[in-house]
């Protein structure tokens, strides 16, 4: 009689056993694939319409002959509308100038065409920004014409947003190669909407290789006599001088990172901790009542399937053990997904007390209006 209790005892341990291997496998697979979420922190910057009104128009003001024609009315009450931030309203009336407007204004055209996109990019309607410059006159314009730098920077920001990452950097190489003093500042502003941090590391590290070899440079150039007072000056010290917000804006980057790796929690191992001892993850990350709370489901869900084992009841201990596989599961996967979002609020509040100070945003990198 021993030997057929101690046979059923094996045999219900066996089944429970496969049952609960068998509950495990997809979630294993699900935890494998948690390393491979990134933040996504929300950095929207909101601008005033007074800002919008600071910034000058690239284009020349509508002539007397212009403004009494119905295509030129259009265009001033689009262009009073923007500047209020009625951005909708403004691109309709845009639509309706570059309608009326006759074939052979064509640099009219080309100026409602950049009004449009960039309704569009203030909108924060970064996909119709894009099919906006890909079906108009924008994309074949002479790079020597001041707007174009505007262009870049909202094109480079909007296939950021919209994950297209090959065109962000070939908008990004573009301009790098017209404005090359500006270029660190822009890809530094984009890192941080990506919430990037390797690659802000990366860029530091980088222009801290360059200070270093212009230092080397200048102390070269100091042990070198100069005869002709003419170039008494400093040409170091003048390009020192010029580029203090650029190093300010570096400096605000690093503080950026120094401070969210001091504070950021790591998600893998949030999830580790509450698969080692379930509510510990929780702990970590700082949420106590959610880490008592596991403690105690998972508690009192492992001591059920050992109760109703014990007592051979096989289904109850079946039951018992699909809700503990759930709860122990889940709290792996919550507490994974608990510190990527503390990370994020984290990066959103250290990140919004530098962008607006040290312009670390594309759209406060803009030198043009309405």
């Amino acid at each position: 009689m021993k030997n057929w209790q101690m046979l059923l005892n094996v045999h219900n341990f066996v089944s429970l056993f496969s049952y609960f291997i068998c509950m495990c496998a997809p979630l294993f697979l699900i935890i494998s694939q948690l390393h491979a979420k990134e933040m996504r922190p929300h950095l929207d910057v909101a601008i005033q319409d007074t800002y919008l009104q600071s910034l000058p128009s690239p284009f020349p003001s509508l002539g007397e002959d212009e403004l009494s024609q119905d295509w030129g009315k259009e265009y001033h009450i689009g262009v009073h509308l923007a500047r209020n931030l009625y951005l909708y309203p403004a691109m309709i009336a845009f639509q309706r100038s570059k309608i009326l407007l006759p074939q052979e204004e064509n640099k009219r055209k080309v100026e409602l065409h950049y009004f449009i996109l960039s309704c569009y990019y203030f909108g924060k309607q970064y996909i119709d920004v894009i099919n906006t410059f890909e079906h108009s006159l924008l994309d074949h314009l002479d790079t020597t014409l001041p707007f174009i730098h505007d262009i870049f920077i909202i094109l480079f920001d909007s296939y950021l947003r919209c994950e297209e990452m090959e065109k962000a950097q070939w908008a990004l190489q573009c301009f790098n190669a017209l404005y090359p003093s500006e270029s660190e500042q822009l890809a530094l502003s984009g890192a941080i909407i990506q919430a990037n941090i390797p690659y802000m590391q990366q860029l530091l590290c980088q222009v801290e290789r360059a200070k270093k070899e212009n230092e080397d440079q200048y102390s070269k150039q100091s042990e070198i006599k100069v005869a002709t007072a003419s170039l008494s000056a400093d040409p170091f010290q003048i390009q020192h001088s010029q580029n203090f917000h650029k190093d300010s804006c570096h400096k605000a980057a690093e503080e950026i990172v120094a401070h969210f790796h001091k504070s950021s929690k790591k998600p893998i191992l949030a999830g580790a901790l509450n698969a080692i001892f379930p509510g510990l993850g929780y702990l970590y990350i700082g949420q106590k009542q959610s880490a008592f709370t596991a403690f105690c489901l998972n508690a009192s869900f492992t001591a059920a399937t050992i109760h109703f084992f014990q007592k051979g009841n096989l289904p109850g201990a079946l039951i018992a053990l699909s809700f503990e596989c759930g709860w122990y599961f889940g709290g792996i996967v919550g507490a994974h997904e608990e510190a990527i979002l503390l990370n994020e609020r984290l990066f959103e509040k250290i990140s919004h007390e530098k962008i607006f100070p040290h312009k670390l945003s594309p759209l406060l990198l803009l030198q043009y209006g309405f």
